[in-house]
């Protein structure tokens, strides 16, 4: 549903807007860098694309409060390997003009640096805003940005097998474990086409290393402690900045009983479910 529409029914007393059983589905809005990229192969300018993008100004003003900042690849909704306190890339547009001209790529003729194509997926209203957002935003640092739409076979198609972006941006859905749809967005060796997995242009054999162990490990400290280890690298490289952690929403008539009652109620059996007379 359009958010315009979420915000409108949350106000109307015949219906539940909320996020209640959609705990262990949560989604993150996405900044994915093409590595193999002369200017996205130095960290330093894809630190300085995420200190450009004011998330909370973006979060408050264009998702009606449906978002907030991320917390990196494992979201704060996952208590089992959610650990506070790892640093995030804060907005501060002069560290990402200085990181930028430390990397060489100074202000050249009209101000711009260099120009980049953006591929946003087309699914979500919050991905088309949040791609036009970063656009504006860039825009200020001396980066224009050229958004390019495809449909989704277009997209995959350009992103994850021909690897014909710059950035591009999309959804990453978080299934209650990190190995089951997290870190394969970070792991190297994925087959080219795979979707939603690493083809970044970018590999590290202590990421790769953090993965496999925090995967195949039985006690679940270890596995944790591995897992703050694994977010603490990728957030200093930020080949892709999970930058915006959200949860979906539901829109539920108040005829509609015993809804909402699992963490990923949507997709379950509804068997327990009934409509009041």
């Amino acid at each position: 549903m359009p958010l315009a529409d979420l915000d409108r029914l949350r106000r109307d007393k015949r219906f539940t807007v909320s996020t209640r059983g959609n705990e262990g589905n949560a989604v993150t809005n996405t900044v994915e860098f093409n590595c193999r990229r002369d200017v996205f192969k130095d960290v330093r300018v894809r630190r300085a694309i995420c200190h450009a993008l004011d998330v909370d100004f973006f979060a408050e003003n264009f998702l009606y409060g449906f978002g907030k900042r991320g917390t990196g690849p494992i979201p704060s909704t996952s208590e089992a390997f959610y650990t506070p306190g790892i640093p995030q890339p804060e907005f501060d547009r002069r560290r990402a003009e200085a990181l930028l001209d430390e990397a060489g790529f100074r202000r050249g003729a009209g101000g711009v640096r260099f120009r980049v194509r953006l591929l946003p997926a087309p699914w979500g209203e919050d991905i088309a805003l949040w791609s036009t957002f970063i656009q504006q935003s860039l825009q200020q640092i001396g980066i224009p940005v050229e958004i390019v739409r495809y449909d989704s076979a277009g997209y995959l198609t350009n992103v994850y097998r021909d690897h014909n972006f710059d950035l591009a941006t999309g959804w990453h859905q978080y299934r209650n474990d990190p190995a089951v749809s997290t870190t394969v967005w970070y792991r190297s060796g994925s087959p080219p086409g795979s979707p939603w997995t690493n083809q970044f242009g970018w590999q590290s054999d202590e990421v790769d290393r953090l993965i496999d162990e925090a995967g195949t490990a039985l006690d679940p400290a270890v596995r944790k402690a591995k897992y703050a280890e694994f977010t603490r690298k990728v957030l200093e490289e930020v080949p892709v900045w999970m930058a915006i952690e959200r949860q979906f929403i539901s829109v539920t008539s108040n005829r509609l009983q015993n809804h909402h009652n699992n963490p990923r109620w949507p997709s379950s059996h509804w068997s327990d479910l009934w409509i009041a007379s």
